[in-house]
């Protein structure tokens, strides 16, 4: 019984054996499944530490975000200019014509058309012209015109960039209305060989042209036509007062042979033996000295003189404002160089255009009268009035 029951105990613990093994040899199988289906899977990606962290322990630095694309707008060229510019210059025909030439070089689609005029002539049509202007720009004659053109509302607003970036701020008015280009030395001009051969010293001081020895030999420019007669007269003003101006002019008019139009007159009539004396900006007869007329003389006047502040513009309401820009480029540029060229020595407010060194001698000699600009500016038709009164009942 016992051999039996223990038979019947190995048969069943071989039955138990068996199923425990079939178990096992089951989840082997099962596993393997499932390892087999893995291997087929792509590894996931993991990502890898950055080197900086693994050699130093520093984490790494977050990258930079991609920069935006930029569309570049498209740069406009610049239009070609045509047709014509009119331009009203206070200078003298040679100048003007220079001017042309080399303004028509650098514009060739455009032509430069031109009228000569004093400065208070230039002022004087401007306003006639008001509501239909006959220019598109103007150069020359001093600030005082300007300040009254800009006042009556005949200048049109416009300062080219280079002159914002480059000039003194004190050649741009607070309107924009015109820049200060340039500055020159008002002086008296003399004939050197007049005042040998009669023995007279020559002249220094304004009160110099009032000796008896020059009646009716000296003349001057007309301060109602140019602006340089008014620049004289606001000279002597600044200096003495208005009555003791006003008679200054009185007193000189005994010695005035005539009244020139335009500011060059005057050193013109002196190069040629036509006069004694006279005034000008000393630029003109340092360019009349240089083609050979040895005979004039200049000097600064030793109580003060004026200094011009020769300007140019753009009109308001003009034909063709474009054209009018462009010359206003073009003139405080290349036009204030081409003044040495041609031997007109002044003093450019361009950084950029060289002072010639026969005009820099001058440069210590110099008092400044201390014109009042705007008040001369406020006054000039009053004042104008005033001396073509006073002088034609003299």
């Amino acid at each position: 019984m016992r051999a039996t029951a223990e038979i019947k105990m190995k048969k069943k613990g071989n039955t138990q054996m068996k199923k425990t093994l079939a178990l096992l040899l089951a989840v082997l199988m099962v596993v393997s499944l499932f390892a087999g289906c893995a291997a087929k899977q792509e590894p996931a990606q993991t990502e890898e530490p950055a080197a900086d962290t693994q050699q130093t322990g520093e984490p790494a630095a977050a990258e930079e975000p991609a920069a935006e694309e930029v569309t570049e707008e498209p740069v406009e060229e610049p239009k070609e200019l045509s047709g014509e510019v009119n331009v009203y210059i206070a200078s003298s025909e040679d100048f003007a014509l220079a001017c042309k030439e080399s303004f028509e070089a650098d514009y060739p689609g455009v032509t430069l058309n031109y009228v000569l005029l004093g400065g208070g002539e230039i002022l004087t049509r401007l306003r006639a012209e008001k509501e239909n202007p006959q220019a598109d720009a103007l150069m020359g004659g001093s600030v005082d015109l300007y300040m009254n053109a800009s006042k009556d509302g005949l200048l049109m607003p416009y300062v080219p960039d280079f002159v914002r970036e480059t000039f003194d701020p004190a050649c741009i008015p607070a309107d924009e209305s015109y820049v200060i280009g340039l500055k020159s030395i008002l002086g008296i001009c003399y004939d050197k060989d007049w005042y040998d051969a009669n023995g007279v010293a020559y002249p220094e001081t304004w009160d110099d042209l009032l000796i008896p020895e020059l009646e009716g030999n000296v003349i001057i420019t007309n301060p109602g036509t140019s602006t340089t007669g008014y620049m004289m007269m606001s000279s002597l003003i600044a200096l003495r007062g208005e009555e003791a101006g006003m008679q200054y002019m009185v007193d000189l008019n005994k010695n005035i042979k005539s009244y020139a139009k335009g500011g060059s007159g005057p050193v013109n009539s002196v190069s040629l033996g036509e006069c004694a004396a006279g005034m000008c900006y000393l630029h003109f007869g340092i360019q009349l000295q240089e083609q050979g007329y040895t005979n004039i003389g200049l000097c600064v006047p030793t109580e003060g003189t004026g200094v011009e502040e020769c300007c140019s513009a753009v009109i308001n309401n003009c034909k063709n404002p474009e054209n009018g820009k462009a010359f206003q480029d073009w003139y405080l540029s290349k036009g204030l160089a081409l003044y040495e060229q041609f031997g007109y020595y002044n003093y450019p407010c361009n950084p950029e255009v060289h002072v010639n060194e026969t005009a820099e001698q001058y440069l210590p000699l110099l008092k400044d009268a201390g014109i009042d600009y705007q008040w001369a500016a406020d006054n000039y038709d009053r004042l104008v009035e005033e001396w073509d009164a006073k002088i034609s009942n003299n």
